[in-house]
This record gives structure tokens, sequence and C-alpha cells, in this order.
């Protein structure tokens, strides 16, 4: 092998082990954020939402 392949191949191994690490800390703060508990104001948000959606839904299938 000559010099610039062994650059080469240091780079593409250095890479791997970066992408490895970023994807482990990724992995690990998504982990953190959705173990979290969900706050009471977007949990009332939800709800009224889905209220919405019902009550749409029930006037759309009575026109039916």
């Amino acid at each position: 092998m000559n010099a610039k392949m062994e650059n080469d191949d240091a780079a593409a191994s250095l890479d791997h082990k970066l992408q490895a690490h970023i994807g482990n800390k990724l992995k690990q703060y998504y982990d953190e954020i959705v173990s979290e508990a969900v706050p009471d104001r977007f949990k009332m948000l939800l709800d009224q939402l889905e209220k919405k959606e019902t009550v749409a839904t029930s006037e759309t299938e009575s026109d039916i």
C-alpha cells in the first residue's frame, strides 16, 4: 500500500468512529427526551384538539 491509501484508510476509520459516537449520543439524547413527562399544557391542547376532531368526524358522518 502506498502512503495515500494508508491516509485514506485512517480517515475512513476516523469517520466511522466519529459517526458511531455521534449516533450513540443522538440515541442517548433521544431516549432522554422520550422518557420526559409531557407538560400539562401540552396534554390539555392535545385533548382539545381530539375533542374538536371527534365533533368534526361526528358531523361529517351524520351528513352522509
